[in-house]
């Protein structure tokens, strides 16, 4: 067999089954399956309101977390915290937890917002 037979041959036998086949793939689309290695890693990090684990604080939720223990050798640095009571935002001098800012205008941004209000209605109040 000479290499032009053999090249003819091996385009042939790539081509011919997606001509035959090339139009199935719209009648029968493949279903789409949720990666789950990604749904293993959100169960897998549970939040904390002290920010230890995973090390981070998912916002909104992470704003009914309670007032932050104000300690002893505390910075007199003001700090802010929600208040899901009164929906405002408050000083105080503990810098400990996930409810802790160091502006009041942050605190307001991350959780007094009316979209999330909507979103997550039993959670923020």
């Amino acid at each position: 067999m000479d290499k032009t037979a053999f090249l003819l041959l091996l385009v042939l036998s790539n081509i011919v089954p997606l001509l035959a086949l090339g139009s199935m793939a719209q009648r029968r689309p493949r279903k789409i399956q949720p990666a789950r290695t990604q749904e293993r890693a959100l169960v897998q990090a549970p939040t904390d309101c002290n920010g230890r684990i995973p090390k981070s604080c998912h916002y909104p939720k992470m704003c009914n977390c309670p007032k932050p223990e104000e300690r002893y050798m505390d910075s007199a640095e003001e700090h802010w915290y929600y208040d899901n009571v009164t929906g405002n935002c408050h000083q105080t001098t503990s810098r400990l937890g996930c409810n802790n800012f160091y502006e009041k205008k942050t605190c307001l941004w991350y959780c007094n917002k009316v979209e999330w209000r909507k979103e997550y209605p039993g959670e923020l109040m």
